[in-house]
């Protein structure tokens, strides 16, 4: 038998897939938009063009979100501390949660970031982000 050309199957590609939806970490639930990016410690770019988003009433809008996470002007910093996401289209949306992180485990919250603690690291939560367009930054 001769070679199609593809040497690999739907399920292997899938794998690759699901990797880089669980490190973008974009997802609808219900008409609020969650981003919980997972950068491995390495990184401190991530860009996401046209990243697809389906709604409750089975819309899928294609998000902009290039450059959510980048060098300059928006910074992943873990290790000073601080991190800043720029987002844009997001105002079709009822609101948007983002989770930052994984920041070294807070042993106090001077600023009063609602946190979450997993094993020995830190994730901030900023809840009920409005507008199409907005640049957060949350800082320890």
């Amino acid at each position: 038998m001769e070679n199609p050309g593809d040497e690999g199957n739907l399920v292997q590609e899938a794998e690759i897939l699901k990797a880089f939806s669980i490190v973008a970490g974009v997802r609808c639930e219900g008409r609020r938009l969650t981003l919980m990016p997972r950068l491995p410690w390495l990184w401190d770019t991530m860009e996401c063009v046209d990243w697809p988003v389906t709604d409750a009433d089975g819309r899928t809008h294609r998000l902009p979100l290039a450059a959510m996470i980048r060098r300059s002007p928006a910074r992943h910093e873990r290790w000073l501390r601080r991190c800043t996401v720029e987002l844009e289209g997001i105002g079709r949306f009822e609101g948007t949660d983002i989770r930052f992180g994984p920041f070294p485990r807070l042993q106090n919250n001077p600023k009063g970031y609602e946190t979450e603690l997993i094993g020995n690291a830190s994730w901030i939560w900023v809840r009920g982000i409005k507008g199409d367009k907005r640049t957060i930054t949350v800082e320890l």
